[in-house]
């Protein structure tokens, strides 16, 4: 499955998201983990994760370069090249970006309140900017559901 294109040139994820939701029983924290420590060693990259503040995502890098962020709760990474063109097993939901800065996505509000929680619509004084589900960033999504 692949993302929608909007006519704007924004990606919908929607789709992915919700399958990824979908198909969180077949994923966990422990599989994450595995992904982790294994593609520093089939890949050239290095991952950061806090595992014990109970970090949402595995930050994947390529010479000190953000180049994706995996879901330890879902079964979702969010990346550009070289991530992007591998072939990843099931039940991982790929969302391949051009940009991780670039405010190329979207999602409806309610899903993904559903899929990560309602800390999403975050509280102003928390964050320089409330999260806009119309139009964000792959690291947008990572620092709202971190």
């Amino acid at each position: 499955m692949e993302v929608r294109e909007m006519s704007d040139g924004r990606k919908d994820i929607m789709p992915l998201v919700w399958t990824a939701w979908d198909t969180r029983d077949e994923w966990s924290r422990t599989f994450a983990a595995l992904y982790g420590w294994m593609l520093p060693r089939v890949m050239d990259v290095e991952i950061e994760w806090d595992l014990w503040s109970g970090e949402n995502w595995i930050t994947l890098t390529q010479g000190g370069q953000v180049v994706g962020y995996l879901g330890v709760n879902l079964p979702l990474l969010v990346c550009v090249e070289p991530l992007a063109s591998v072939e990843w097993p099931y039940p991982l939901q790929v969302i391949r970006l051009k940009s991780l800065d670039e405010e190329e996505i979207k999602c409806d509000i309610d899903i993904f309140n559903q899929c990560f929680g309602t800390y999403l619509v975050a509280d102003p004084s928390l964050t320089p900017e409330p999260f806009n589900a119309d139009s964000f960033s792959a690291k947008d999504l990572w620092f709202h559901t971190i």
